[in-house]
């Protein structure tokens, strides 16, 4: 009787696990799906033209990405960089002194850190910031983005520093090699193309953040660009901006700028898979 219950209880949780599953794919194809048929038509009418184009207003035809397209590319690679340039510190302390209390302070607190809600960073950078600059700017966006993304870049550096087996390290350390030295030949050259990934991955969670550019970023629409210490604009904030308005004309913008966004993000995961099955290997 108790090897038939435990039968009838597997059955049934492989076959909510399968439901969910297919519950998930099914959004995930219905998104992407939508996403192709109503953004694909606006960017083979335009062309390139959307990506160099300004915004339409809302009773004009065609327009175009650019000023967000500029922005979001500017503040995710300033956020990206300086993620990924505090992270090597913290792997890198994190992974030589794992046992010291430092070390355990570091993850406990980027622990912590990862679950505060991006909308609270966008507050803060908005009261710190912008208030002090006494506008919005792509350099504000670039802070908020990269205190929103620091914990991903921490996690997949140390992540990929922790796979380099000991005794590497010890043999580099045997042979007279100073820290900085096993980073450099040890580290990076065993574990480059996953540091590479993790770099990648902070990137796509950049790129795809909008909660923390809602007050730091701007809002801009009339120039391409004015400055690192101007306002801006990012795609993922035109996205969100744009689909609540009533507006036909910005409702295609919003569906041709989320497949641009899509597509980004596609081949940035492609060059990750690749990278990584070929580590596997």
């Amino acid at each position: 009787m108790a090897r038939r219950l435990r039968f009838i209880l597997d059955r049934l949780m492989l076959t909510l696990v399968a439901a969910a599953g297919s519950l998930g794919l099914l959004v995930l194809f219905s998104l992407l799906y939508s996403t192709v048929v109503k953004g694909l038509p606006v960017l083979l009418e335009r062309g390139v033209s959307f990506l160099t184009d300004l915004p339409p207003t809302p009773l004009e035809e065609g327009g175009g990405i650019a000023p967000a397209l500029v922005g979001t590319l500017l503040s995710s690679s300033i956020a990206v960089a300086l993620a990924v340039v505090l992270a090597f510190f913290t792997s890198f302390f994190t992974r030589e002194y794992m046992f010291s209390k430092t070390s355990k302070l570091i993850e406990s607190v980027i622990r912590a850190y990862n679950g505060i809600p991006t909308i609270i960073v966008s507050m803060f950078v908005y009261m710190v910031i912008v208030v002090w600059m006494r506008r919005p700017s792509i350099l504000a966006g670039a802070i908020a983005l990269f205190i929103a993304v620091l914990p991903t870049a921490h996690y997949y550096l140390s992540t990929a520093l922790r796979s380099v087996e000991e005794r590497y390290r010890e043999a580099a350390l045997s042979l007279g090699f100073k820290r900085i030295h096993v980073f450099r030949y040890i580290y990076l050259g065993i574990a480059g193309k996953q540091i590479a990934s993790g770099v990648l991955v902070t990137f796509i969670r950049a790129i795809g953040e909008t909660a923390p550019l809602l007050f730091t970023i701007g809002f801009l629409t009339n120039a391409v660009f004015k400055g690192i210490d101007q306002p801006g604009n990012a795609i993922s904030l035109l996205i969100f901006n744009y689909a609540r308005t009533p507006y036909r004309s910005y409702h295609e913008v919003a569906w041709a700028a989320t497949l641009v966004l899509m597509v980004i993000v596609l081949i940035a995961a492609l060059i990750i898979e690749v990278s990584m099955r070929e580590v596997r290997k």
